[in-house]
C-alpha cells in the first residue's frame, strides 16, 4: 500500500483547504475510492495484529473489532462547524468500540500521522478499575513503561487529558498521584509522511505495536 497513504494525504490537504459540502460532493468519488482501499488496508492491519494478539485473533469475526472512523464531523455541540475531518483513522479492539477497551490505533493526517494504543476515553467502570489497580501497586505497569525498547518507541503515557487534582477517594499525597489523575491510559508514536510511502510500512508498524502489547495486556487485566 505504498501509494495509498500519499494519495490519502493529498486528498486531505485539499479537503483542509476546501472544507465545505460543495467541494466534497464534487470529489466524493475520489473519497469513496480511497476509503474502499483504506477499508481493505484496515482488515490487513487487523489480521497482522492478530498474529501477535490472541484476543484480536479470536475477535476478527466480530465486525465491531475493526472500526474505521467516519470523515463526517458531528457539529451539533461543537463551535467548530467544519463538516469534515482532516484525517483517516482505524481502531482495532477485540471487545467492541464504545467502552474504552485497550486498543490499537492508526491515524493518518498530513504532517500529523501516528500510531497509538492503550485505553482511550474509558467508561467510568474501566477508569475506576484502572485507578484502583494503580492505587494498590504499579510494579507491573512501571516495568512495562521503563522497558528501554518501549520507552524508545512509545515514550511515556499521554498526559494531554488529565485531572488537575487527584480523583475523589484517593489520598492527595498518593505516590502515584500523576497516574491516578490521568483520564486516558494511552501512548502514541508519531509517523513521518515519508514513512507512509515505504513498502514495509505495515511491517514496521506491526513491530512497534508488538512492543505496545504488554501495556494493553496490563490494562485488560486491571479492567
Amino acid at each position: 500500500m505504498p501509494l495509498l497513504f500519499p494519495q490519502i494525504n493529498n486528498f486531505l490537504l485539499r479537503l483542509t483547504k476546501n472544507n465545505n459540502r460543495l467541494w466534497f460532493t464534487e470529489h466524493k468519488e475520489e473519497f469513496l475510492a480511497l476509503h474502499k482501499q483504506f477499508k481493505s488496508f484496515a482488515h490487513e492491519f487487523a489480521e497482522s495484529i492478530a498474529t501477535f494478539d490472541p484476543l484480536v485473533a479470536n475477535a476478527l469475526g466480530d465486525p465491531k473489532t475493526i472500526k474505521i472512523f467516519r470523515i463526517y464531523r458531528d457539529v451539533r455541540f461543537s463551535k467548530n462547524k467544519l463538516p469534515y475531518k482532516n484525517n483517516f483513522g482505524i481502531k482495532i479492539v477485540p471487545h467492541g468500540t464504545k467502552d474504552g477497551a485497550p486498543c490499537y490505533y492508526l491515524h493518518i493526517q498530513p504532517g500529523a500521522s501516528f500510531l497509538a494504543g492503550g485505553s482511550h476515553m474509558p467508561d467510568k467502570q474501566r477508569l475506576d478499575a484502572t485507578r484502583e489497580k494503580i492505587s494498590t501497586g504499579t510494579k507491573g505497569l512501571k516495568k512495562i513503561l521503563s522497558n528501554p525498547e518501549f520507552k524508545s518507541l512509545w515514550g511515556s503515557l499521554d498526559t494531554y487529558y488529565s485531572l488537575k487534582t487527584i480523583p475523589r477517594g484517593y489520598d492527595k499525597n498518593h505516590p502515584e498521584a500523576a497516574l491516578l489523575r490521568l483520564k486516558n491510559y494511552t501512548v502514541s508514536h508519531p509517523l513521518k509522511d515519508s514513512e507512509l510511502k515505504k513498502n514495509d510500512f505495515l511491517k514496521n508498524s506491526i513491530e512497534k505495536l508488538k512492543v505496545l502489547k504488554p501495556l494493553n495486556d496490563w490494562l485488560r487485566k486491571s479492567q
